[in-house]
This record gives C-alpha cells, sequence and structure tokens, in this order.
C-alpha cells in the first residue's frame, strides 16, 4: 500500500523517509520528518534498503548515482529495467516507464512539474546528475499525491539539499571522444540557515560510433558521429530556513544552458537536419513547511521557463539555411503556479492512527512560438486544477486500506480564434490493501485510474502546417491493476516482484486526413500488462550483487477489434550490478544491460521492421586513497555494441571517462 507523506525535509520528502522504514517504524515518522541527513551517503552502506510501504515505487539514491558515475538524469533512470531510454527523432534521449512514454508520465523536479508544456516532455539528459540528490520512480497505480498527467506513473528528480555536515566538493572529467566536464558543490549550515550551490560545465566534441557501424549516405563513420556535439552548463542554488515552531522557509533556483546537434538519422531518405541553439530552462520555487506533531502542511508557489531555438539546415554541413525546407523556430514555455499539500494523523484503530491527506494545485502553461523572426507569435495556453484527498487506515495490526481520489480540470485559455475549446475533467479513484504478516514482508494489492490531458500541441498545431488542431480532444485514460511482493531479510538480501496489467482508453495518436493532413484523435485503445522483478544481495562486506527483469505485453487494440504492435516497446529488459570491493579504498563496478527486440514502422517504407537485441556493460574502476580524494576511470559499452532507434540513431560506441574529486569538510 501507498503510504505518503505530504511534506519534505531539507534532504529529502517525508515520501521517500518512509518509503525506506519498515511498517514498524512509521508511526514516529513524522515527528522526525524534520531531521536533517547527509545528502551524500557513503559507498560502503548496505546497498539494500529496508520494506518499503509504498510497492513498486524505487528511489534511485546519491550513493547509487555516484557509485555509477551517471552522467544525466536519463542515465540514472535507465538502471531500472521497467524504464527504456530512447533517442528521439529531435535527437532527445526519452524514457518509457512500463511502456508508457515519458509525455504519459509525470515528471517533476522537487515535487513541483518540470515539462515543456508545448510537447509534454523534456530532454532529461540536459539534467546534469550532479544537480540531482535522488530520483523516486512511482510507476503505474502509485499514490495519487503526484499531481495531473500521471497516465503511466510519475518520476520526481529531487535536487541536493543542504545537510548538517557542510563541505566543499569539487570534480573534473575528461573522456572520449574531447569530452570534458568541471563541477564544484558547496554546502554550509550556520545556526537554522543552509545552503548549498552547485555548478557546472560540460562540452563534447560529439561521439564515436561501434567499429561495426556500416556507413551510410547520411554517416560516413568518420571520428566523430555527425551532429552529436553537445555544450550544458547549469547552476543550482537551494536555501533551507529553520523558522522555529515547526516552520521552515526552502527556496530552489536552477538554471540550464545549452546547445546541441541532432543526429541525423541513418536511415531516412530525407533526413531533419537540425540543431538546439540555445536550449534553456529555468525553475524557482519557494516553499513553506509546517511541522507539528499531529498535522503537516507544504505549500509551493513555483515558476519554469524554457527557451529553444530550432534550427533546420540545407545539407549535412550545419551551415546555411537557403532552402525552402529550411527554417529558424524560437519557442518559449512557461509554467507557473501553486501547490498545497496538507495532511494528518485522527483517530487511531487497532492498527494505527488514520491518516487524511490531500493535494490541492492551480497551474498555468503557455506555450509561444514564433516560426520565423519576421512573424507574429503564436501563444496558447491553460489552466490545470487538481484535488485530490487520500484516507490511510489501519483496521488491524498488519493490515492497511488507502482510499483516494483525484480530480484534474483543464481550462483552455489563449487560444486560436477561430476554435472554441472547452473545459475537461478527469477523475481517478485509488484503492490500496496492504498486508505485512511479519516485518521483512509486505504484500500490497493496488487499483487506480489515471489519466493525460492533451499537450497544447496536440490540441493547438502550428498554423501553416498540414498539422490540423483538434480542441475537442479528450484524456487519455487507464485502469492500473498491481499485485506487489517486498521481502528483506537481515539488510542483506532483498526482492521486490510486482505484476500490474492496465487498460489505456482514447489514445491521442495522428490521424491521416488525405492529401497530406494529419490531426491529433482519440483512436485505438491498448492494453499492457508485466512483471518486474528486483533482487539485491550483500552477502559480505566486499561483495554486492544487484538484479533486475522487466516483462512488458504491449498491445495496441483497433477499431475493428484487431490487435496490433505497439512501437519501440522491447518484451524483455534486465539488468545486472556486480561490485567487489578487494580493500577498503578500491572499489570495480560493473553494470550490465540486455534490451529485447523492437518493433517499429520504417519511417519511408511505412512497414513494420525489428530492431534487434542488444547487451551493454559498462564498469567503473574507483580509488579512494584517503576519504577526501577519489579517483576513477569509467568505460561505457565496452563490447561496443551497436543499437539503434526506431529512427535509425546509433548510440554511441566503447567509450572512456577518467575523473577525480576532491571533497573536503
Amino acid at each position: 500500500m501507498f503510504i505518503f507523506l505530504i511534506i519534505a525535509t531539507p534532504t529529502r520528502s517525508f515520501a521517500d523517509e518512509q518509503a525506506d522504514a519498515p511498517p514498524e517504524e512509521t508511526e514516529n515518522s513524522a515527528e522526525n520528518a524534520g531531521d536533517e541527513t547527509d545528502s551524500v551517503p557513503d559507498l560502503e552502506e548496505v546497498v539494500v534498503r529496508s520494506v518499503a510501504p509504498n510497492p513498486g515505487v524505487k528511489e534511485l539514491p546519491r550513493q547509487d548515482i555516484e557509485k555509477r558515475k551517471s552522467a544525466d538524469a536519463v542515465d540514472v533512470l535507465e538502471t531500472l529495467p521497467s524504464v527504456y531510454a530512447d533517442t528521439g527523432s529531435r535527437g532527445e534521449r526519452i524514457f518509457s516507464l512500463r511502456g508508457f512514454d515519458q509525455r504519459q508520465t509525470v515528471v517533476l523536479i522537487d515535487g513541483l512539474p518540470a515539462y515543456i508544456p508545448a510537447d509534454g516532455q523534456m530532454d532529461l539528459r540536459m539534467i546534469p546528475a550532479e544537480m540531482i540528490d535522488h530520483i523516486t520512480v512511482a510507476p503505474g497505480p502509485a499514490s495519487i499525491l503526484y499531481g495531473p498527467n500521471g497516465l503511466g506513473g510519475a518520476v520526481n528528480i529531487v535536487t541536493r539539499r543542504p545537510g548538517t555536515d557542510p563541505f566543499v566538493q569539487a570534480a573534473l572529467e575528461a573522456g572520449t571522444p574531447k569530452t570534458f566536464s568541471e563541477r564544484a558543490v558547496v554546502s554550509f549550515k550556520k545556526n537554522s540557515v543552509g545552503a548549498l550551490a552547485a555548478g557546472g560545465i560540460t562540452t563534447s566534441e560529439g561521439f564515436s560510433l561501434p567499429e561495426s557501424f556500416s556507413p551510410t549516405t547520411n554517416e560516413t563513420h568518420n571520428d566523430t558521429r555527425t551532429n552529436s556535439d553537445r555544450r550544458t552548463g547549469f547552476a543550482l542554488a537551494n536555501t533551507a530556513i529553520e523558522l522555529g515552531g515547526g516552520r521552515n522557509l526552502k527556496t530552489s533556483l536552477f538554471y540550464i544552458d545549452g546547445q546541441k546537434g541532432a543526429p541525423p538519422s541513418t536511415e531516412e531518405s530525407v533526413p531533419k537536419l537540425w540543431r538546439f541553439d540555445p536550449w534553456r530552462a529555468v525553475g524557482a520555487s519557494l516553499g513553506l513547511e509546517i511541522h507539528k506533531k499531529r498535522f503537516h502542511a507544504d505549500v509551493a508557489a513555483y515558476g519554469r521557463f524554457f527557451e529553444n531555438t530550432l534550427k533546420a539546415y540545407d545539407d549535412l554541413d550545419y551551415f546555411s539555411q537557403d532552402h525552402v525546407d529550411s527554417y529558424k523556430s524560437t519557442y518559449r514555455d512557461f509554467i507557473a503556479g501553486s501547490r498545497a499539500r496538507m495532511g494528518g494523523r485522527l483517530w487511531p484503530l487497532p492498527g494505527g492512527d488514520t491518516r487524511l491527506r490531500l493535494w490541492l494545485q492551480g497551474q498555468y502553461d503557455r506555450h509561444g512560438q514564433q516560426p520565423d523572426k519576421h512573424e507574429d507569435w503564436e501563444i496558447n495556453s491553460r489552466g490545470l486544477f487538481t484535488i485530490a484527498p487520500e484516507i490511510e487506515a489501519y483496521p488491524f495490526r498488519k493490515l492497511s486500506i488507502t482510499a483516494g481520489v483525484q480530480n484534474d480540470i483543464e481550462t483552455p485559455l489563449e487560444q486560436p480564434s477561430d476554435y472554441d475549446g472547452k473545459t475537461t475533467t478527469a477523475f481517478g479513484p485509488l484503492l490500496s490493501l496492504r498486508y505485512f504478516p511479519v516485518q521483512v514482508l509486505s504484500l500490497s494489492l493496488t487499483g487506480a485510474r489515471r489519466s493525460r490531458f492533451p499537450t497544447l500541441h496536440e490540441r493547438f498545431a502550428e498554423s501553416g502546417s498540414r498539422i490540423l488542431p483538434n480542441p475537442d480532444l479528450q484524456p487519455e485514460t487507464a485502469w492500473h491493476g498491481q499485485l506487489a511482493v517486498n521481502g528483506n531479510l537481515l539488510q542483506r538480501y532483498s526482492i521486490e516482484v510486482a505484476a500490474w496489467a492496465a487498460q489505456v482508453q482514447d489514445l491521442i495518436e495522428y490521424k491521416n486526413l488525405g492529401e497530406g493532413n494529419r490531426r491529433m484523435e482519440n483512436t485505438d485503445r491498448a492494453r499492457l500488462a508485466g512483471v518486474d522483478a528486483n533482487v539485491g544481495m550483500k552477502p559480505w562486506d566486499w561483495i554486492s550483487l544487484r538484479g533486475g527483469y522487466a516483462y512488458l505485453y504491449a498491445r495496441r487494440i483497433e477499431e475493428n477489434g484487431d490487435t496490433g504492435d505497439v512501437e519501440n516497446k522491447p518484451e524483455h529488459k534486465a539488468t545486472g550490478e556486480l561490485t567487489l570491493m578487494p580493500i577498503e579504498i578500491l572499489s570495480l563496478s560493473n553494470f550490465l544491460e540486455y534490451v529485447g527486440e523492437r518493433k517499429y514502422e520504417d519511417p519511408d517504407l511505412l512497414i513494420w521492421d525489428t530492431l534487434p537485441a542488444y547487451y551493454r556493460w559498462d564498469a567503473v574502476l574507483e580509488f579512494t586513497p584517503v576519504p577526501e580524494l577519489e579517483i576513477w576511470i569509467k568505460a561505457e559499452n565496452i563490447l561496443d555494441s551497436l543499437y539503434e532507434t526506431q529512427y535509425g540513431f546509433p548510440d554511441p560506441g566503447r567509450t572512456y571517462r577518467a575523473g577525480i574529486r576532491v571533497r573536503f569538510p
């Protein structure tokens, strides 16, 4: 069952604290919600976690990010077998969760929405790992307390927070071919004020292709992949101020700036020749937390601003823009809103206190596009409102029941004058039963309904294009069911298994209207089901092992009742990790990944084909002669495996990275 308290500590949310505590420890957790911990755990800590009261919910902690030397948010997410990442048509690294696309999954930064309103997603590869404290992944029928548009679940990226132990940290890293990164973090706390600042820049001239790649018309297999260069800079500033009386004030500000190429398809006869210059994201939030013995509240105001310029070129030189199909479009997207999370413990039952929780949210989404510097801006906007009450009761000592309902409302605001969009509502109930016969075992059964409103681009397409607007689009909806088992023995052996199924209605897809025109419409249905399994063990202090496997059944159900394949959804994915620490100052970590075959539709021939399965092996050798110094070497794709996406974008071949980090109190 799902236990989500609705406040956040300066280092991590209470929901995340609850996810690590066995059932018997949750009664007094609320009183300790304001305690601070160091945001960078020691690598020697036990790798498996306590039984999670949130079955199916996974936390990817800073400890694992450091251990893998992850580069960005997608690099972190890909460690889960239920997450599959792919390169999109614009060169963006986009993920799917249990077969649900990224735009069907609500993505948050510090519990607040973080997506580009135009298309409902953003390139999470632009979020460097140095910004991240941990990531919480809640697939399918998780708690309703994540806000709207979580058709397939939620991903919450929590940025680093000041801890009780001040420190100064700097890192340098270099990789092949010609990749450099410099990062720094400063954290301090004095009396009731804590602050953390981080920043860095990464530059890359591109990536190399596997030796087995055969040259094509669009890719001659030079030293680096065509148009694969990137530059990303970031800054992060977070504060936490204790006001007394159980009140905390938090502020957060981040800035990401970069430019990047979108490598052309190696397969399409007429590839897209695109570059993003610049690509920017700015986020700010101000929050007040109130912690009382039996009542908790968290109120936050936030804003997210995105600006990027997409340039289409004439040829593979990426210089001239004289062709009729070349252009320069500027996009500005903005999110602003406020959110309140409240909860309290009320009357006791034989198994524990009854808990009430409430999520209230109002948000303004705005998308602006200037197709050319001489043309007027096209503006579309909407309002989103959510009210989600939830009750959790313990009728017996070892049994809990959670019930709730999420009500979402979408109201069109600015839109083309020729269209009259209507207010749309979405209703999502949740019911979850959890039984824990012993402290080290948890069983749960959960059912929930989720929804996603169409994006602004899906409702109001660009003027002058062959994609026609459809302001009457209805939300996508999905009924989810899940049976999960979590077990943990002696803090050294753990197992998590979840069997789940989802029935999706009113899928939003392109429909051909003839004469080259298309429009987004609610068309088919889909049926998804699968099994997620994760195991971990640390039989001795010098060795740890983890393994994961995900099976996915995904079928589209057409209007006539026929079933068909769903694009780019691997039926099988497996992950493995083996870490050896022969001596205290030396560790060798190996990370394995297997991704099964994926079906896709050839963009030129419009026929279905299959992308082959592939294996990937990464390894990190880390040397820590003194606690203040770390030196590492990471080899990625050691097997030099060739794996392509549905758009014909080969991913990098074998690469190496070496780095050094110093950290002082």
